[in-house]
């Protein structure tokens, strides 16, 4: 896996009610006269969102949250860290659930490791220390006209031509598929130029995040 960095700034997204613009525009704008046709758009954007943001560990989908274990984080993906705070910020290494099955996971002491239990991390041996989580954050559902997107404005056409996609199989349209796919796929390409970039030392020593 290549090296994934930081995002210096956080990019604003784009909301709901804009993406239902721009859809509609590319020949959708049938779907906005009653409300089956606009539940029916926001769920291809959604799934277009979703499946965007989840195809890579973008740097926009890094952020940190903390509070007492056990945490449960609704979206949380893949955890990069777990630093217990109450205990000089050492760094929790993790074990699955199943590598702590022969634990008794109720035993009580300063902990030294972390799990996963779906979207809660339980420490062990068990506390409530507070924790701090670094972690690659999954999409909410877009829901309310304001709501936005985690994927930057600049690169709103990415999701609008795989919406489009979507569309086009619903109406067989097998050209507008293909060249919405062809856009789409150059447009995930030049996010990852942009966004996939190690820093220069890394680069010139060829590091790996997974080593």
């Amino acid at each position: 896996m290549p090296y994934i960095g930081d995002s210096i700034t956080v990019e604003a997204g784009v909301a709901l009610s804009v993406l239902r613009t721009e859809f509609w525009a590319r020949g959708y704008d049938y779907l906005s006269q009653d409300a089956a046709g606009i539940a029916r758009t926001d769920r291809w954007l959604n799934q277009s969102h979703a499946s965007i943001v989840l195809k890579e560990l973008w740097p926009f989908r890094l952020t940190t949250t903390s509070g007492a274990a056990p945490l449960s984080i609704a979206n949380v993906g893949k955890v990069l860290s777990v630093i217990d705070s109450d205990n000089n910020d050492w760094d929790l290494t993790e074990m699955t659930e199943r590598e702590m099955t022969p634990y008794r996971l109720t035993s009580l002491g300063i902990p030294y490791f972390y799990y996963r239990d779906g979207l809660t991390l339980r420490l062990w041996p068990s506390s409530t220390h507070t924790i701090s989580v670094r972690f690659y954050a999954r999409p909410a559902k877009l829901v309310n006209d304001a709501d936005t997107t985690m994927i930057p404005e600049r690169f709103m056409d990415v999701l609008i031509d795989d919406a489009v996609i979507r569309g086009g199989k619903d109406a067989d349209n097998a050209q507008v598929v293909a060249l919405a796919r062809q856009e789409r796929d150059q447009g995930l390409a030049d996010m990852r130029e942009d966004l996939m970039v190690a820093p220069r030392h890394i680069q010139r020593s060829g590091y790996h995040e997974d080593g």
